[in-house]
């Protein structure tokens, strides 16, 4: 979704302005013309430092449910709404996280790639980046219901996906403005894109593994079964047909996993409360116990009573 923002933000209009349009002599009276390619990104570049925030904060539908909250608050019994309306009324927005990091890495590799062109522009990333963050951190905070639970695979795929990408766009917008300002390249400028492209295709993970250990293993010899307590969600506990006997299946496992592992602690503690009472007995001067063993004895009172 991102490449694809990407290619309809920046590539489209890199065509439109030089290719395509009409009454032009040269490639730089394309990009430096009023109106021309280097006026579009720059109006791109604005826009793209105060939409993407400014939106989520003024959500229309968030307004229409304060609205319908409030409307029903003040029928009280005499609401007409059904009860899965009234729910649905006073539940958060939802969180797309594939539409977020689509929108802030379509923002990165536009910003890459015209950089060269328009230093400027990383002035207007920042600032929206910035904005973003305190945007996103208010609304998951405040006004968002709670997303469903996602581990740290989306973030390292959109890392490994995109971070080599925009690297590789950075070199190509340096070499293709170069070359449309000065008609020539620099040695370095083809230097620096070699060496991108070769980090771009060339598996560095899997090189450097193969020369150094690098400690990744996510094999695993336990089986599902013995390891679906610890995830956070799975198909069954989402599938509304097999939600509540899944949860049902989730929580007997899951008490009887603890009763389990408590009634070993529970014999350490009994045998060692018989210990201290044989010693405290067969001793005319009792000495006070310590505080670990006072602990021990008022677990064992609470577990008998």
């Amino acid at each position: 979704m991102g490449v694809a923002q990407f290619l309809n933000t920046a590539i489209l209009t890199l065509i439109i302005n030089l290719f395509i349009t009409e009454d032009v002599s040269s490639l730089n009276q394309a990009i430096w013309q009023t109106g021309g390619l280097n006026s579009n990104i720059m109006l791109i570049f604005i826009t793209n430092s105060i939409m993407p925030w400014l939106t989520q904060l003024l959500d229309v539908n968030y307004f229409y449910k304060l609205y319908v909250r409030q409307k029903i608050i003040r029928q009280g019994e005499d609401c007409k709404y059904t009860q899965n309306e009234a729910n649905q009324a006073f539940e958060g927005p939802s969180i797309d996280l594939s539409q977020k990091y689509a929108n802030l890495c379509k923002t990165l590799m536009f910003t890459f790639l015209y950089s060269a062109l328009l230093p400027i522009g990383v002035c207007f990333t920042f600032f929206s980046i910035v904005c973003i963050y305190w945007t996103e951190k208010y609304l998951l905070i405040r006004r968002d219901s709670k997303p469903a639970p996602t581990g740290s695979a989306m973030a390292e795929a959109m890392i490994d996906f995109y971070i080599e990408l925009i690297l590789l766009l950075f070199s190509l917008g340096c070499t293709f403005w170069e070359w449309v300002n000065y008609d020539q390249v620099h040695y370095l400028t083809w230097l620096q894109l070699g060496f991108s492209t070769l980090h771009y295709l060339v598996p560095i993970q899997k090189v450097c593994g193969c020369i150094v250990d690098l400690g990744i293993d996510n094999a695993t010899v336990e089986t599902y079964d013995q390891k679906f307590l610890t995830f956070y969600d799975d198909y069954d506990r989402r599938n509304p047909v097999t939600l509540d006997s899944a949860k049902e299946k989730w929580i007997k496992l899951h008490q009887e996993t603890v009763q389990s592992n408590f009634q070993p602690k529970t014999k350490n503690l009994i045998k060692k409360f018989h210990q201290i009472n044989h010693i405290s007995s067969g001793i005319a001067k009792i000495h006070p116990l310590d505080s670990r063993n006072i602990k021990d004895i008022d677990q064992i009172q609470e577990l008998q009573s």
